[in-house]
This record gives C-alpha cells, sequence and structure tokens, in this order.
C-alpha cells in the first residue's frame, strides 16, 4: 500500500516542523512496510480551514481519487488528529469517506502507538481522539480570549497599540493627548447616526490621518469604536 503524506506546518512552530513530522512518516512507513507516496505540505496555514479547502490539501483529496480509479492500494497518513482537520466534524465526514472508498487514514505519533482508521478499534481511537482534540483546542482559545480580555480591562499592551493610545515601557496603555480627543468626535459622530462611510470622509477632509500617516477607512472606524478601552475615552475616564 502507498502512504501520501499530509503535513501542516507553520513558520514558528519548530516543535512540529516540516522535517520533524516527515521523518517521523517516513519511520512509520519503514517499519510497517508502507511505500510513502508524493507528500502534501500545507505551509502557514490555519487549523481552521477545513482540509479540502486548503491548497495542498485540496491537491490531497484529487490525488486520492484519482489513485482509487486506476485500481491503486492508497491510504493517507499524518502525525495528529490536530494537523490535518479543522474540527469533529470535518474529520469524522472527511476520514468516513476515505473509509467507504478504502482509503484508510494513519495517525502515527500517539505517545509510541498509531491508529488506522479500517479497523473497527481503530476507528474507535479515532473517534474519541478527534473529541479530546476539538476539547483541548476549545480550551485554549478560551484562556486565550480569557488573557487578552483581562489585558483590556487592566489597559495593559496587547499585540497593536490601538488608535488613541500610548504603551510605556511597562506595557501600560496610556491616553494619547492628540488621539483621544478624534475618538471622542468619532464616538459623537456615531451617536448622531453619521455613517461610517462618512465619519473616515470627514476626518480626512479636515486633513486628520491614521497613526500610520493613511486615510481613514469605515473599517477603521468600525476598529475604533469597537475597541472597548474607548468607551473609557468618552466617558473622560484617564488610563490607570
Amino acid at each position: 500500500m502507498i502512504l501520501l503524506p499530509y503535513i501542516r506546518v507553520s513558520t514558528d512552530d519548530q516543535e512540529n516542523s516540516m522535517d520533524m513530522q516527515l521523518a517521523t512518516i517516513e519511520r512509520y512507513c519503514i517499519s510497517n512496510g508502507y511505500t510513502m507516496g508524493e507528500v502534501f505540505a500545507d505551509e502557514d496555514v490555519s487549523a481552521y480551514i477545513e482540509i479540502g479547502k486548503r491548497p495542498l490539501g485540496k491537491q490531497l483529496l484529487k490525488e486520492l481519487t484519482a489513485r482509487r480509479l486506476r485500481g491503486e492500494q492508497v491510504g493517507v497518513v499524518s502525525i495528529k488528529v490536530d494537523r490535518m482537520f479543522r474540527n469533529s466534524i470535518d474529520a469524522m465526514v472527511t476520514a468516513k469517506e476515505w473509509n467507504s472508498m478504502g482509503i484508510p487514514l494513519f495517525i502515527v505519533s500517539m505517545g509510541g502507538n498509531s491508529l488506522n482508521t479500517s479497523t473497527s478499534i481503530g476507528w474507535l481511537f479515532f473517534q474519541t481522539l478527534v473529541m479530546f482534540a476539538e476539547f483541548e483546542r476549545n480550551q485554549i482559545s478560551e484562556r486565550t480570549k480569557a488573557v487578552k480580555q483581562h489585558l483590556k480591562d487592566n489597559l495593559r499592551k496587547n499585540g497593536i497599540i490601538p488608535y488613541g493610545w500610548r504603551c510605556d515601557e511597562f506595557d501600560n496603555l496610556h491616553q494619547d493627548e492628540t488621539e483621544a480627543p478624534i475618538v471622542r468626535d468619532i464616538f459623537l459622530m456615531r451617536d448622531e447616526g453619521i455613517s461610517l462611510h462618512a465619519i473616515a470622509h470627514r476626518l480626512n477632509e479636515n486633513g486628520i490621518r491614521t497613526r500610520s500617516g493613511a486615510e481613514f477607512k469605515p473599517t477603521t472606524i468600525m476598529r475604533i469604536l469597537k475597541y472597548e478601552p474607548n468607551t473609557r475615552i468618552t466617558n473622560g475616564n484617564t488610563a490607570n
């Protein structure tokens, strides 16, 4: 049987680098008597995109169909579930479709163990693994949101410094004396029912520019309005 490796990598993810994933898959194929076929590797692709909508994921699906039509014995191999699938539904639907076509999926990095979805026990473990992977992903997302909200609530830097604020050497945000009045004007205009496009147009006409020197756009105005700490500027409160 020929196994087609699927790999998903990020430039800053050294733990799951392409070389590491390939080496792991190659060792598995050699030790179990499989031939390793063409490698499909998506780089810098979000895990939240379905495999069929990823550049190389889409090519993998086409290659699997073509090989099966030629009567070849072919399977898919990856090191982890989260390398391949967006969520549990994506995983279940895709793997079940492959099984119906006689295309097994091999997950080979499971603490020294592996699974094969073409077997009943392998399918059972796959379903369990998928649910735990989604649970872990959701937990990480919840923790990330909580941290970001904590930083907002306490006026701490969180990525790009928003318009209307400046950051000191301790990562504390303070109102910018020049930009804060513009933020107040934006909120006042919005309260008067003025559209985002019209607000941006007024600012640009008055020669007011963004921090980078560009003209204001409706999307820029929306980001300013949605940034929660800006309500402190509009209420006249000072940063801590």
